[in-house]
């Protein structure tokens, strides 16, 4: 039986979870019956029109109609539709992006019991009218303010604390307080904490400690703080709702001068004893507050969201028990039309382009790879066709026949200066690292950005803190010099060494610093529920782009100054990396130029990279262990992919029970100690269970690319040892 497309909110739970099963194992014939129905709701539209003419699609085979559709309508970002939007903001009534508005929403089951609370910290902006006449906000501030809203609450039987009137004021600061107030008074009955992004739950939370005497004073009188809330309506909802209750407010008070002396740990199951989960988007940029946020958490579980975009819904946690940094999401294949990009990093030893990946032809949901790193593209209901999200995702596993997606970073977030490239991830990293030598007195990182300063020479990254507690200089200047030291990028390594990148710089900003950019992100018209701390920075405005003529770029050409030494470091690293000792040794010889790394290494760690290539694994371990036995001992990653690869040899030679023995003896303890190990393991283990690999889902690990992509990761392991040893 074909899987129904349609949603049904009378759904209960089994029925949802059975729809579910039953799109996840069609999920390629669903894809292009969504899209079939997209097309068919909008295809009298001004832009499709535009794209695909009169096509014919009654008769139209699905694969046929897909084909057509992605060979005719381009890939777009947010800067191509924006004069169709504009026309839309500005009145125009004309069937431009979308035939009708439609609105869809799938509801999320909340596992707690009838009549229970939620403490949301969610918050509405205030909405403004375009020159159309047209309603303009968030799309958080949207719902909130909708009929879906209040139908979610009752179709799952649980409300928040808050009234309406609190969610939709526009002032997040006295929604705050009032979230706060209300979540404590009616705390007996508060199942989980939640918000869309933990930024807000963590916000919120450092706010209660400095409101929570406040707070207990108004539970104990039944009152609402004149100076913390004056917006006439926020009052009287409040006010409806709380009564005096001083035993309540005793309690409050003892249980926070308790948790004042353990710096508010596990605040949250003290305050909220009934409390379940803290349930939040705490993936990509959102991991910087996961520290946080466990402290405030203690024993709880924090459950990753599902993943969605202001344009789509995406996927969903099928695994909430798992932590949030091994969390993956289940594509659903009827929110969209989903295409997949693959994306390839550039190699590190090359010079970058104006972009972060290189990219191949897009690809539809059923064809995506495991292992492979993509950029999702969406087609909605809601009038975008093939737009690219800028979310870059690896396929991690598939649930059933639909792929699961683990979240990578945005495009485009990063610091570069020359040769270097360093990702949003790769900074979380730096940072945590340095947060480490700053725990060890009484101070923690509030907040964090970053800068790629070109300013001067040599270009250096300057990373800026906001610090709660005191710390002296002397520790400021170690935890500068461990996040200096552990940028692992070879770029940035080499770069380093040569003096083309100068030293990092770590700035400390005034207390507040970061709660301002959060009020002017506020204060021109976005959602507190939206917002992210941006963790790479510009000195210049987006808004005031200088467009810069032919003769004023050629001018810049012509006066750019660059040095015969950073050239030549250049042409020497690549010879260094590709493995060209000969060519190296005479450049040396005639330029002068110093490699990172001693010559006389790299016939060794070529013979290591020949021997992956060749299949020889066994080989090309004891070769690594025997240049530097550190480098499996201190990276247990490539460690496991390397006996991942000996499996695929012995798989691929037949050799089924010497296979199975090394897998069960082997891997499987590294696998039962890293579940993204144990998922590889499981991939490469199925290619046993297929007589026909012709047929096999995950063959690709029989490619010869799977031998490159193991090969260029030790590669620059032992590059990276080398290079250290030098230094």
């Amino acid at each position: 039986m074909e899987p129904s497309l349609s949603n049904n909110n009378s759904y209960g739970d089994c029925e949802i979870i059975r729809w579910f099963e039953e799109i996840a194992e069609n999920a390629s014939f669903v894809q292009t019956q969504t899209l079939r129905r997209i097309i068919e709701l909008n295809f009298e539209t001004e832009y499709l029109k535009k794209w695909l003419g009169n096509i014919n699609m009654q008769e139209m085979e699905p694969n046929l109609l897909e084909s057509i559709y992605t060979s005719l309508v381009p890939l777009v970002s947010h800067a191509d539709l924006e004069p169709y939007i504009q026309r839309i903001a500005d009145g125009d009534l004309g069937a431009i992006l979308t035939q009708d508005p439609i609105t869809t929403l799938s509801l999320r089951v909340y596992p707690i019991k009838p009549g229970g609370r939620i403490l949301e910290f969610i918050y509405s902006s205030k909405h403004f009218k375009t020159n159309g006449g047209l309603i303009a906000g968030t799309a958080t501030s949207h719902y909130f303010a909708s009929e879906e809203f209040k139908l979610k609450q009752k179709k799952t039987k649980s409300f928040t604390c808050s009234p309406l009137k609190v969610i939709t004021s526009g002032d997040y600061k006295q929604s705050t307080y009032c979230h706060l107030l209300l979540g404590l008074y009616l705390s007996p009955q508060v199942e989980f904490i939640t918000s869309t992004f933990a930024y807000s739950i963590v916000q919120a939370f450092t706010t209660f400690e400095e409101e929570w005497k406040d707070i207990c004073e108004d539970i104990r009188k039944g009152t609402l703080n004149s100076t913390r809330v004056t917006i006439p309506m926020m009052r009287k909802s409040v006010l409806e709702i709380i009564t005096p209750n001083p035993s309540l407010a005793s309690l409050i008070e003892d249980k926070c001068n308790d948790l004042e002396v353990l710096n508010w740990a596990s605040l949250i199951p003290k305050l909220w004893p009934n409390a379940k989960y803290v349930y939040s988007i705490s993936t990509g940029s959102m991991q910087a507050y996961l520290k946080k946020l466990r402290h405030y958490a203690g024993h709880l579980d924090i459950v990753c969201a599902d993943y969605g975009s202001t344009e789509s819904w995406i996927g969903v946690n099928v695994d909430p028990s798992y932590p949030p940094e091994k969390v993956t999401f289940a594509v659903v294949p009827t929110f969209s039309y989903f295409e997949f990009i693959p994306l390839y990093r550039q190699r590190q030893d090359c010079s970058l382009s104006s972009d972060d990946f290189i990219e191949d032809e897009p690809v539809p949901l059923s064809r995506v790879k495991i292992g492979q790193e993509y950029e999702v593209v969406v087609t909605t209901f809601t009038g975008l066709y093939r737009y690219r999200l800028g979310d870059v995702v690896e396929v991690s596993s598939f649930y059933k026949g639909t792929p699961k997606l683990n979240f990578i970073c945005r495009r485009k977030l990063i610091l570069t200066i020359n040769i270097d490239k360093n990702t949003e991830k790769d900074l979380q990293i730096v940072v945590e690292r340095g947060s480490e030598l700053l725990n060890q007195g009484r101070a923690e990182i509030v907040d964090f950005t970053s800068h790629a300063d070109v300013t001067n020479r040599p270009g250096h990254y300057i990373i800026y803190w906001e610090i709660k507690g005191e710390v002296e200089e002397g520790i400021l200047g170690e935890c500068c010099r461990e996040m200096d030291a552990a940028f692992v990028d070879h770029g940035y390594v080499v770069s380093r060494k040569t003096n083309s990148i100068g030293p990092l710089e770590l700035c400390i900003v005034e207390k507040g610093t970061f709660k301002k950019i959060l009020d002017y992100f506020v204060g021109n018209g976005a959602a507190m529920s939206q917002f992210k701390t941006p963790r790479c920075t510009s000195n210049k405005s987006s808004s005031a782009k200088k467009v810069i003529t032919r003769e004023e770029w050629e001018k810049k050409l012509s006066d750019a100054k660059i040095r015969r030494e950073d050239m030549n470091e250049l042409v020497m690293n690549y010879l260094v990396t590709e493995g060209y000792v000969e060519a190296a040794e005479r450049f040396k010889t005639e330029s002068g130029t110093e490699p990172d790394i001693d010559l006389a290494t790299i016939t060794d760690r070529m013979a290591v990279k020949k021997a992956v290539q060749c299949g020889n694994v066994e080989d090309a371990i004891e070769k690594v262990n025997d240049l530097n036995p550190e480098i499996l001992d201190t990276n247990p990653q490539l460690f496991f992919h390397l006996q991942q690869q000996k499996l695929i040899e012995l798989i691929r030679n037949g050799k089924v029970e010497e296979a199975l023995e090394f897998a069960q003896e082997e891997l499987a303890p590294r696998g039962e100690e890293n579940q993204i190990f144990l998922e590889e393991l499981e991939r490469t283990v199925a290619l046993l269970a297929f007589e026909d690999l012709s047929n096999c889902p995950v063959r690709d690990l029989l490619d010869i690319s799977q031998r490159l992509k193991t090969a260029s990761e030790v590669n620059a392991a032992i590059l990276t040892s080398q290079s250290r040893e030098k230094g």
